[in-house]
């Protein structure tokens, strides 16, 4: 469940198939073993173990707030189902590895999304009417464009602590309100200084400052195509202060022949959910505070 992303799926990506395909990633990447959690309906954050075993949050958020320097706002629905590309090869703590299964479409599918041997239209999104957002320095309004909600401004809207208040006005997807809250800016000091390495073990740890928050850690292991042959997604309290992913787990992550073509910007995130219904439907929102960071003194192969 991510995010995982292409190159182009950052901040301002536009266009139909574009963020179709983004989003497609972001819910198979993020979250396909979401096994338990489920903040409250106002929009605490998700409890569960952070060593004892993965405990991912339920459901791929439908709007997803990033700040770093600048505040990104996406949101997407859809009802269009895809099975999970994934299988998941191994746990360990609080993480989990998973292999894509192997591309069998041949060149059939080259305007769609190629899973195991079957090609699948790109998602179609839905309106939910306009989205208001506020609780920062200002109110946004952001209405569909291409199926797709989509806002960028270069500084930051919300203060640690905030409450943000999410309303849409309905639509395809009904009427509904929901709310989180904005959290701390992650700091994770030397984390331009790691290194990955096969057989290794992997270590990451941040400044835990926000204890009602979770911290997310996701590896690609390359970052050419639709999806990533391997990868590796830890989720922990934001009290734990650090992952570590197993040197057996990282071995495995870059056993796939032909792996980092195109090694991969990894990903560290602090964030708070909340959760709230439209109609009978589950809407998630997720606000975050994202560190990148590029783990290599060259390409494992």
């Amino acid at each position: 469940m991510v995010s995982a992303q292409t190159r182009d799926c950052g901040a301002g990506a536009s266009g139909t198939i574009l963020a179709a395909l983004c989003s497609v990633r972001r819910l198979l990447l993020l979250f396909a073993v979401a096994a338990c959690g489920g903040g409250d309906e106002r929009g605490q954050p998700d409890a569960g173990p952070d060593a004892s075993g993965p405990s991912f949050p339920a459901g791929e958020p439908d709007v997803r707030i990033t700040q770093r320097v600048g505040t990104d706002i996406y949101g997407f629905w859809t009802d269009d189902a895809l099975p999970d590309p994934y299988h998941v090869v191994a746990e360990s703590g609080p993480c989990v590895l998973r292999e894509r299964e192997p591309y069998g479409c041949g060149l059939q599918c080259d305007d769609g999304i190629c899973i195991a041997d079957s090609c699948y239209s790109y998602p179609v999104g839905l309106s939910a009417g306009r989205l208001s957002v506020s609780g920062g320095t200002h109110p946004v309004e952001i209405d569909p464009q291409e199926g797709a909600y989509s806002y960028f401004q270069d500084s930051a809207i919300f203060a640690a602590g905030d409450q943000i208040a999410i309303s849409a006005a309905g639509d395809e997807v009904p009427a509904f309100e929901i709310e989180t809250r904005a959290v701390a800016e992650l700091e994770a000091p030397g984390i331009d200084d790691v290194v990955l390495v096969p057989g290794e073990d992997f270590r990451v740890s941040w400044t835990a400052d926000d204890a009602d928050s979770r911290v997310r850690l996701l590896l690609e292991s390359d970052q050419h195509g639709q999806f990533s042959p391997t990868v590796i997604e830890c989720d922990v309290v934001d009290g734990a202060g650090s992952i570590t992913v197993p040197g057996d787990m990282i071995e495995a992550f870059w056993a796939t022949p032909g792996q980092c073509g195109e090694c991969a910007v990894q990903r560290l995130a602090r964030y708070s959910r909340g959760q709230a219904t439209a109609g009978e439907r589950p809407v998630v929102i997720e606000e975050t505070s994202v560190v990148n960071f590029y783990p290599y003194d060259r390409p494992p192969y």
